[in-house]
């Protein structure tokens, strides 16, 4: 069976039993050729340095309504085919969520200016064996969250800078080009405790099936108990919205339907669709939109959990196919939040956080970190499945930065 945290265009992760990795599965590998470091090296453009053009930027002042800020506008990139959001971050901001979008070209993060002017976020620093975020891969819908590490630090007040290389579909920079861009900032004053908001979609098969509903309604309260003593609470509200039972990746094929699930919430909810089946595979446990995923409506701004896999051979869940479905739940959600794998199932890409092993082999790996909640596969046996619940001190924290997490 496969979890996969999903990112468009970007870094793809699977769930498998681990006693049955097949090393040649297209999802495991590394990330597509789509990089800003593969941006074509026709282009004389350096962007390293780049300053921004315009000597007076337009600052995204923020526009609170309880904890949250929601501010839609645009950006421009200058001639070496960078934009440059500047985001205001008053006194009591903990943290930031930027979306970019275009129908044109392909947007990627590739550097972040405190309001001191020091370089916090660098891609060049993040193209080794740890993955931080997949907003430093080019897509059409990029979501960058800020900070996202312990060692990132408080949020300072003032202007952050975050500079965006914007290319054409052949990996050139594009100039004067015009992005969207979506900035929500979050104000907590209490980092421990946190709720996600999450409108839950159940695909009419499932809806109409009352085992596989009832089912669903345990797996959340799974979850939540997966979360409570890392302080951290689901607050669900169910759905059915007439879809058919095979549903589709986040974009491609299903785009438009996710675009207009995830617009029926408030900005501070994430979507998460209960299908029968995720593309008629018989492996496929979840998959998430993004690394992280974007508050705000969006054809990736989903992530989907697979009913019949997830229910087992037999297709009628029992209290261990209940337990699987609500870790999938949290699985899927902790890679929206900002989660990747604490390592993936090459045995030699990691996660950023310093406190979750780099363990160098299945068996090794598997002993450290096989009951974490963010492993890249159940570990499975003739004993069953481990309960997978843990997370480190570090990835409790970057769930709490989510700027979701209210």
């Amino acid at each position: 069976m496969v979890w996969l945290g999903f990112g468009l265009l970007a870094a793809t992760g699977c769930f498998s039993p681990i006693e049955n990795i097949d090393d040649d599965d297209e999802e495991t590998g590394e990330p597509e050729d789509t990089a800003v470091v593969d941006t074509d090296t026709n282009d004389t453009t350096d962007t390293q340095d780049t300053e921004p053009e315009d000597t007076e930027p337009d600052v995204i002042i923020p526009n609170f309504d309880g904890d949250l800020s929601t501010v839609h506008t645009t950006i421009k990139s200058n001639s070496s085919g960078i934009a440059t959001a500047y985001v205001e971050v008053p006194s009591g901001g903990e943290s930031f969520l930027l979306t970019a979008a275009s129908t044109t070209y392909g947007v990627a993060v590739e550097r972040v200016r405190a309001p001191s002017g020091t370089t916090v976020v660098d891609w060049q620093s993040w193209q080794g064996d740890e993955k931080l975020t997949n907003a430093f891969y080019v897509s059409s819908t990029n979501t960058f969250n800020y900070p996202m590490l312990t060692s990132d630090g408080a949020l300072a007040t003032g202007i952050y800078e975050v500079d965006y290389a914007v290319v054409t579909s052949d990996n050139f920079y594009a100039s004067n080009a015009t992005v969207d861009l979506t900035v929500q900032i979050k104000e907590d004053d209490d980092l421990s405790t946190g709720t996600l908001h999450v409108e839950v979609f159940l695909t009419d098969p499932v809806a109409n099936n009352a085992g596989y509903t009832q089912a669903v309604y345990d797996a959340v309260d799974v979850w939540n108990d997966i979360w409570n003593d890392k302080g951290l609470a689901v607050e669900a509200t169910f759905w059915t919205a007439g879809l058919g039972g095979t549903m589709y990746r986040p974009g491609g094929a299903g785009g438009a339907t996710y675009a207009s699930l995830s617009a029926s919430g408030a900005d501070d909810n994430i979507t998460l669709v209960v299908a029968e089946s995720i593309e008629n595979t018989n492996t496929l446990l979840g998959i998430a939109g993004g690394i992280p995923g974007q508050l705000t409506a969006g054809e990736e701004a989903v992530f989907l959990v697979d009913c019949l896999n997830n229910a087992g051979s037999d297709g009628v869940y029992d209290a261990d196919d209940i337990a699987q479905l609500g870790e999938t739940m949290a699985h899927e959600a902790g890679h929206y939040m900002g989660l990747y794998h604490p390592v993936e199932l090459t045995w030699d890409n990691y996660d950023a956080h310093s406190d979750t092993s780099n363990c160098v082999s299945e068996n090794n790996c598997a002993t450290q970190l096989g009951s974490n909640l963010m492993f890249p596969t159940p570990v499975c046996g003739s004993f069953g499945c481990i309960q997978q619940d843990q997370l480190s001190a570090q990835q409790k924290r970057s769930l709490h930065l989510y700027t979701g997490t209210l």
